[in-house]
């Protein structure tokens, strides 16, 4: 039976934050708009697409061994053969490289601040002195702890990048203890600095691995990169993860394709289960889009 195409809600920040990315600049959408609806979409209840005979999913167990296929423009939408987020040429690297790598902030839904790897943080009266106190006990995928002198060395790795400018603010790092880091801003702004660390600009890179990011990524996130080419990306979860329970497939794979009449072709085919895209033929160029999928993820065998 031909798939059906279902819309996920729109409610939630991450058909903003995606739609918003393109090429370049120093866009900080929300991380948890980019990866959460991955990671649950699984679980999502969702409603028939115009046109389509639809089926509301009010809920249920997610399978395990799901693999979820996620429909993506590589050429428009990745850096090319790289997951180092000092390298990236793209905002939309956050789609995948968010699922390796941990950020030191989240967005909610309504995009409010969140922790991440930051579990709290202050600032002096006059905003130019910020302290983050870290998460404890979260590990890199290859078991090494996050601690404050990893987050420092990714800091400073990240903020060589010229198209992460956010973090230009910063003048110095002082590690008080392992989960505790101050840091003395030039200007006034810790909470800009907060904010941008919910994107590329906060990702966190095992210290071991910063030479090799671009190739073999080593993060503390929800999956791990298993392999990638021009026409695909595989992550497996890990099992490690802090926060294991918010992301329910096995595996996602990014599938290369072309939006417009290619991707809903794809999805129609089954070849992926999920894109993003504009249900108006005549601004298919457009950034405007939706989330479509099939009936969901599918079963490793």
């Amino acid at each position: 039976m031909r798939p059906r195409l279902r819309l996920i809600a729109t409610a939630l920040a991450a058909t903003t934050a995606v739609a918003a990315c393109s090429g370049g600049g120093t866009s900080s959408g929300s991380h948890a708009s980019a990866t959460s609806v991955v990671g649950a979409a699984a679980t999502t209840s969702t409603t028939g697409a115009p046109g389509v005979s639809g089926r509301v999913d009010p809920g249920g167990t997610p399978d395990p061994n799901g693999v979820l296929r996620y429909g993506v423009d590589f050429p428009s939408e990745f850096t090319p053969n790289s997951f180092d987020p000092a390298g990236s040429l793209n905002s939309c690297d956050k789609i995948d490289e968010g699922l390796i790598y941990d950020t030191l902030t989240r967005l909610s839904p309504s995009g409010q601040l969140e922790p991440g790897l930051a579990q709290s943080w202050s600032f002096t009266p006059g905003g130019t002195s910020l302290t983050i106190h870290l998460r404890p006990n979260v590990t890199f995928s290859d078991g090494t702890p996050v601690d404050a002198t990893a987050v420092k060395a990714s800091i400073l790795h990240i903020k060589s990048s010229p198209l992460r400018t956010s973090l230009s603010v910063i003048k110095d790092i002082n590690v008080v203890d392992p989960l505790t880091l101050q840091l003395d801003l030039s200007l006034p702004t810790p909470a800009d600095l907060l904010y941008a660390w919910n994107d590329l600009d906060g990702m966190v890179i095992d210290p071991s691995a910063i030479s090799t990011a671009a190739n073999h990524p080593v993060g503390s996130g929800p999956y791990t990169l298993v392999s990638a080419n021009n026409s695909e990306i595989v992550l497996k979860k890990n099992p490690n993860y802090w926060d294991a329970s918010a992301y329910q497939p096995a595996e996602i794979d990014f599938i290369s394709v072309a939006v417009g009449p290619p991707s809903i072709a794809a999805l129609k085919a089954g070849s992926i289960d999920m894109t993003a895209f504009d249900p108006n033929p005549s601004r298919w160029s457009s950034p405007t889009r939706r989330w479509a999928t099939t009936s969901g993820p599918r079963t490793s065998t």
